[in-house]
């Protein structure tokens, strides 16, 4: 019953149609970082509606371009949501500000580790051993304490006492943003895979609007300083060189 019941849940998000308030809220400015929070504040409601095993969910932004023009400066490039209060005050909000804070002061990045690996996701066994040999790797004899509790917090949220799962989006070959997101020990593998399916999609979605509002900007700078220098052109051109041009008028500038 309850599995029917969980499958008609998740039907019901993969129905949901994201993307249009996308197209509403964020085609109304270039760059609206308010908008764009309030589109992200909208899929985790969703997510969390529909998803009953789902814990907590993060999007970070890491291209350069898209953080600049949404201002979005480390930590404030990752908008993190959870489930509730109580996760966010208790053990797993607690254990996430630590690891973040960790991660950050040691240089240690999933996407920068996976792409190594030529992966786009952690979801399985052997990937985070990947993970977990790379950060290994980091550790020197100033750090090595914040390695050791890295690695025992990633086993935590992977393996242990959660189950997690970590995606990277590209837009073509572009890294755009990751997301991760954090579910209970027991949930099923196959309703997981159907969450992230429509996230994928959702995402993909929302990181190709993202680079089309860079090209925008480029596209806007790169008109105005076409402007720039054809009116430069035509001042001195059509104005300047004409006057100085003329003897009469060039005798009239060292008229004081």
């Amino acid at each position: 019953m309850h599995m029917k019941k969980n499958k008609e849940k998740i039907n019901k998000l993969l129905n949901y149609s994201w993307w249009r308030e996308v197209n509403k809220s964020l085609r109304r400015e270039v760059g609206n970082r308010k908008a764009l929070k309030n589109a992200l504040n909208s899929l985790s409601k969703t997510l969390f509606k529909n998803i009953s095993h789902l814990l907590y969910i993060n999007f970070g932004f890491i291209h350069p371009e898209v953080m600049k023009i949404f201002q979005l400066w480390e930590p404030k490039n990752i908008f993190s949501y959870y489930k509730n209060n109580s996760h966010k005050s208790g053990k797993l909000g607690k254990l996430l500000k630590n690891q973040f804070k960790l991660m950050r002061e040691c240089d240690v990045y999933f996407y920068k580790i996976i792409k190594e690996k030529e992966e786009f996701e952690i979801r399985k066994g052997e990937k985070l051993n990947f993970v977990i040999k790379k950060i290994n790797e980091k550790g020197n004899s100033t750090k090595k304490k914040d390695i050791e509790t890295i690695r025992g917090n990633l086993i935590k949220l992977f393996k242990c006492s959660y189950k997690s799962y970590y995606l990277t989006i590209y837009y073509g070959e572009t890294f755009v943003m990751d997301t991760l997101l954090i579910f209970e020990k027991n949930t099923n593998e196959n309703s997981v895979n159907q969450v992230i399916l429509y996230l994928k999609g959702a995402l993909q979605y929302l990181a190709g609007y993202l680079m089309h509002q860079v090209s925008m900007i480029y596209a806007l700078r790169s008109a105005v300083a076409a402007i720039m220098a054809r009116n430069m052109s035509h001042n001195i051109g059509s104005h300047v060189l004409n006057y100085l041009s003329n003897p009469e008028e060039l005798d009239n500038l060292w008229v004081i």
